[in-house]
């Protein structure tokens, strides 16, 4: 009967499947995750476990002399149930019946078990006719909570605020939602972790475009992560483009990628030149043997298990293994989720396979920024007039109209990062078998972004930014061919950056002087993307 009633109590306990958050730190949080954990898991966990050890009793007291004979066949039959059990439960029924049918379809079964046990005991315990009406009001009890529970939404939708839901999958990954509210489409993954949306597809497609504009010829690219297809979908711009690849583990999402974004995503998951290989990206490039040009990952829950090996130092082996000559690799980092000591740890370790490493905004958001690694398997310098000619040759895209000129590329770029430096030689390095990125996370965010350790955004960011950006370009490495345009346009970068820092600070003047001492440094084309010019000094 618990385990009938949990889909309902877990309801009750989350508000509504609300995240679980709570100020105080690591400890206050632990002490909710125990709480909630404690009816929901523990208790029926328990009481199920009392099961088997019950039903050996009853057998060694109905066969006193053969309790033996049939203990060992109680053990042979738990055994195989434990087995497919765990295969049935894991991978079968929650796409057939979705996870509070499940739920509530193995407290049906355990209780109709219970009463079948009950009636064909000893003698002593048979039950008379009139017996048989408690088991029968515990069932029709049951059969009310399966009937509750199989109600029950399984992803928080909010109405309130306009939301409302398109579809949503369950399967043995998880439950893929999509949902929409003021015309944005989002997909979220097991209730919160949202893949991406619509409000952001110049954003998402930026992702794409950076690793694709500075590889002279990318026929071959791979990404690692779907999320909504946006990001893939950019290397349809790109005619250089002959064949894309793209690994993600749950089916769901891309059916939902498929299905609710496809004009967003450019119907990716359709073209011709596009192969969807639904696996763990680990795997697949482990396993699979081919080579890229290009390898983009996505941007993953730094702390989430399985996730965060997707910043180790095994990962990055695996993918430095799969590029062809002259490859380059571009990991997207989420800094509105790491600390500044985690960027460390995970720029560090991406480092020790790629030193030869430069540093691309994603955006200029001050709250949520998203920065990508680019690291190349040689220290052959990126040329300008090569990416002039790819950025001529992409075609338009209406969301990020400024990638009409390659100014609008190098707006972007941070600077070359160095290994040798003190911040990144001191810091922790990320392994399978040492994952300090998922150990530290809870403890650093406490089941939130915002925990003990400050998030790397904003001001400290940019400050980063400018020591990068100081690093001398013409002594060697990545940046040697740039020249005075190249610069005059990162630096234009650099000021927008800090105008977008003082709008979210509510300094509106000082934006505007930032965006003056960008616009100049912009091509005509470029400029009234940015406001009007700057008046002329009296």
């Amino acid at each position: 009967m618990l385990i009938l009633s949990t889909p309902r109590l877990f309801w009750e306990l989350t508000g509504g499947l609300a995240y679980v958050n709570t100020p105080g730190g690591w400890t206050a949080y632990a002490a909710r995750l125990c709480w909630l954990g404690l009816p929901t898991v523990f208790l029926p966990s328990l009481l199920a476990g009392m099961g088997f050890p019950l039903l050996m009793e009853l057998a060694g007291e109905s066969e006193p002399s053969g309790a033996g004979r049939l203990i060992g066949r109680l053990l042979s039959v738990n055994t195989a149930g434990s087995v497919a059990g765990s295969l049935v439960a894991g991978f079968l029924l929650p796409g057939t019946f979705g996870l509070w049918g499940t739920l509530g379809g193995v407290g049906i079964a355990m209780v109709a078990t219970g009463g079948v046990a009950c009636r064909s005991g000893t003698p002593e315990r048979a039950m008379s006719r009139r017996g048989w009406l408690a088991p029968l009001l515990l069932l029709l009890t049951s059969g009310l909570l399966l009937a509750d529970a199989i109600r029950l939404p399984r992803t928080r939708v909010r109405a309130d605020h306009g939301e409302q839901l398109l579809a949503l999958e369950e399967g043995s990954h998880g439950i893929v939602a999509v949902v929409e509210s003021g015309g944005s489409r989002r997909i979220k993954l097991n209730n919160f972790y949202v893949l991406g949306g619509t409000a952001s597809t110049g954003d998402e497609r930026m992702q794409g475009h950076i690793p694709l504009l500075l590889h002279p010829k990318p026929r071959e690219v791979a990404f690692l992560g779907l999320g909504t297809g946006i990001t893939a979908g950019a290397a349809l711009l790109h005619p250089a483009v002959e064949r894309i690849t793209a690994v993600e583990i749950v089916p769901g999402v891309i059916h939902a990628v498929q299905a609710r974004f496809a004009e967003a995503n450019l119907g990716v998951v359709d073209s011709p030149r596009v192969s969807m290989v639904a696996e763990d990206a680990r795997d697949f490039l482990r396993g699979s043997g081919r080579h890229f040009d290009v390898i983009v990952g996505d941007l993953f829950v730094p702390w989430h298990h399985g996730e965060s090996s997707l910043y180790t130092l095994d990962h990055f082996t695996a993918v430095r293994a799969g590029l062809n000559p002259g490859g380059l690799f571009c990991q997207w980092l989420p800094l509105f989720q790491l600390s500044e000591e985690e960027f460390n740890m995970i720029a560090a370790t991406f480092m020790d396979l790629f030193p030869h490493t430069t540093l691309w905004r994603g955006d200029f958001a001050p709250g949520q920024p998203a920065v990508a690694l680019v690291g190349h398997l040689d220290d052959a310098p990126l040329d300008p007039a090569v990416i002039q000619s790819r950025v001529a040759g992409l075609k338009p895209d209406p969301s990020n109209p400024f990638l009409v000129h390659p100014a609008g590329l190098w707006m972007f770029l941070g600077g070359a990062l160095d290994p040798k430096s003190e911040r990144f030689s001191r810091a922790l390095r990320n392994r399978e078998n040492r994952p300090w990125l998922e150990l530290l996370g809870p403890l650093r965010h406490a089941g939130n972004a915002e925990g003990q350790a400050p998030l790397f955004v904003g001001r400290p960011l940019e400050g980063f930014l400018d020591q990068v950006r100081a690093t001398p370009t013409q002594t060697g490495g990545l940046l040697r061919r740039l020249g005075a345009e190249e610069l005059g346009w990162r630096e234009a970068g650099a000021h927008v950056g800090a105008a977008s820092i003082e709008v979210s600070e509510g300094h509106p003047a000082e934006a505007a002087r930032e965006l003056q001492r960008a616009i100049p440094l912009l091509p005509a084309s470029l400029r009234p993307f940015f406001g009007p010019p700057p008046s002329p000094s009296p």
